[in-house]
C-alpha cells in the first residue's frame, strides 16, 4: 500500500523573515505606546504638582484677606460681605452730601460783605436763618458821611455784583438807619436784609 504525504497548510504560513518583521514592529509599537505612557503621565503629574502650588498660593494669598473678617470663610463670601459694606457706606455718603449740600457756608457771604466796606465802615453783626431763609446784619458807618443813603446804594450795587456773594444771597436791601453812640464815638447804624438763594 502507498501512503501520501500532503501538507495542505504550507503555502499560508508566514515565512520566518516576516514573523521576525512582524515581531520586531510589534515590539516598537508596544515601546512607542509604553513611551508615550510615560510621557502623558509625567506630564500629567507635573500638572498636578503645578495646581497644586498654584492652589496652595492662592491660598497664601487669600489668608490675611480673610483674615480681615471673622465671618467670612472663601473669597467669594468676602467679597459679597464687602459689596453690603461698599452699599451701607455709600449710602451713608450720599446722606452726607446731601446734608452738605444744604450747608450755609458763611465764609463767601462774610468775605463779600466786607470787601467793599471803605475803612470807616465795620460790620458789626451777621444772622443766618436758614428757616426764613433771611440774612440780616448791621453796619457801623462813620458820621462824617454826608450821604448815607449813597453810600448804602453803592455798598448794595457792589454787593450786587460779587459774583460769590450773589450766588448765596439776594435782594440786599436797606431797612432802617440811626444814629447811635458805639465807645464814646456818634456814628451810623445801617440795618440790611437780603435773601437766601435757595440751591437746586
Amino acid at each position: 500500500m502507498v501512503y501520501f504525504a500532503i501538507n495542505l497548510v504550507k503555502d499560508s504560513v508566514i515565512p520566518r523573515a516576516r514573523r521576525r518583521l512582524f515581531r520586531w514592529t510589534l515590539f516598537a509599537y508596544f515601546l512607542g505606546c509604553g513611551a508615550a505612557m510615560v510621557v502623558v503621565c509625567y506630564r500629567g503629574a507635573q500638572a498636578l504638582v503645578t495646581l497644586r502650588g498654584e492652589q496652595e498660593r492662592v491660598e497664601r494669598m487669600e489668608r490675611p484677606l480673610l483674615g480681615l473678617t471673622a465671618s467670612a470663610r472663601d473669597v467669594p463670601q468676602h467679597v459679597k460681605a464687602m459689596c453690603g459694606d461698599l452699599e451701607r457706606t455709600g449710602a451713608k455718603l450720599a446722606h452726607a452730601d446731601e446734608v452738605l449740600g444744604q450747608r450755609i457756608l458763611l465764609a463767601p457771604i462774610l468775605l463779600g460783605l466786607v470787601l467793599p466796606l471803605p475803612e470807616d465802615s465795620t460790620l458789626a453783626s451777621l444772622e443766618v436763618d436758614r428757616q426764613t431763609g433771611l440774612v440780616r446784619f448791621d453796619l457801623i458807618m462813620s458820621i462824617n458821611f454826608t450821604n448815607q443813603m449813597t453810600h448804602s446804594s453803592f455798598l448794595m450795587a457792589a454787593w450786587a455784583n460779587d459774583l460769590h456773594l450773589a450766588k448765596r444771597v439776594q435782594n440786599i436791601r436797606l431797612v432802617t438807619t440811626q444814629q447811635k453812640t458805639v465807645r464814646g464815638c456818634k456814628v451810623f447804624v445801617a440795618h440790611f436784609e437780603g435773601a437766601l438763594r435757595q440751591k437746586g
